[in-house]
């Protein structure tokens, strides 16, 4: 019965096509999931903020991050330097609540360590800031989200209605899929309904080709979210490999176990409404 029910017209654009929806589904929930820090790595940035005195050597950029490349675990510091004249904008915006000496009209230096800092590390910031006090009158030390944690939690908010419109295209691809098969094998379904045949082979006939479709889609969704994965973790300079693997694994599971069910329940309506119908 189950060679009866399958239509191999409509077969691979239904695998095709559910792969992709299933990989925007995977795609839209590994980004909705990332609600914890540890999800994204070293996702913590940790902010100096320097206000600068009006007297101070050309070179204050280099100086400053020579000495702190100085402290030990610390290989990598980006320097801004901020003149006196973009000051008061700037100020509003990133140093009103965290600068010690707030005067929005000194030249600023804003250096961003791309890791969370130890407490020995912080200590030995605040020595460098010591060592250097005749041309710094004010100096604060935070942490916040990297860009890359600011991008995921917009783009959670964002993708959230496509999320929707996914599973409900996934939805519609099954349901046209299965609808379409009963209909071009309508006449030969009733003559084995009117020979004695039982409704539940018919069942089981459309359950093993749906979720032959399935496993097929499932393949290509993988491959096509690992993928974007790695290309949208290249364009964030975020670290492939050592991202916990449950990044990957949440949103592909629960993808195949929404979209497992959904399936199930689509198939068996589908199906009894065809019985029905005959």
């Amino acid at each position: 019965m189950s060679n009866l029910i399958i239509n191999k017209g409509s077969g691979k654009y239904t695998i095709l096509s559910l792969g992709i929806a299933l990989f925007l589904v995977m795609f839209f929930l590994t980004f909705v999931f990332l609600k914890d820090t540890s999800d994204v790595g070293n996702n913590i940035e940790t902010v100096i903020l320097v206000e600068l005195e009006n007297q101070h050597p050309s070179n204050i950029t280099e100086i400053i991050e020579s000495e702190l490349t100085q402290i030990e675990g610390i290989d990598k510091i980006e320097i801004e330097f901020i003149d006196s004249k973009n000051a008061p904008s700037f100020f509003n915006k990133e140093i009103q609540k965290v600068l010690l000496n707030q005067n929005a009209f000194k030249n600023i230096l804003k250096g961003t360590f791309f890791n969370k800092l130890t407490v020995q590390q912080k200590q030995s910031v605040s020595m460098v800031a010591s060592k250097l006090g005749k041309h710094i009158s004010g100096i604060s030390l935070h942490e916040n989200m990297s860009s890359s944690k600011t991008i995921q939690f917009n783009y959670a908010i964002i993708s959230l209605p496509f999320l929707i419109i996914c599973l409900g295209f996934c939805s519609i691809i099954i349901a046209g899929t299965i609808k379409s098969d009963l209909s071009l094998n309508q006449l030969e379904v009733k003559r084995s309904i009117l020979a004695g045949m039982d409704p539940k082979v018919l069942y089981s006939g459309m359950y093993k080709q749906s979720f032959e479709y399935f496993s097929k889609s499932i393949v290509i969704a993988i491959i096509l979210y690992i993928s974007t994965f790695y290309l949208i973790c290249h364009f964030l300079k975020l670290n492939f490999s050592e991202l916990s693997v449950y990044i990957y694994l949440k949103p592909i599971f629960t993808s195949i176990l929404i979209i497992a069910i959904g399936l199930y329940l689509i198939t068996k309506f589908k199906v009894s409404r065809f019985l029905k119908s005959i």
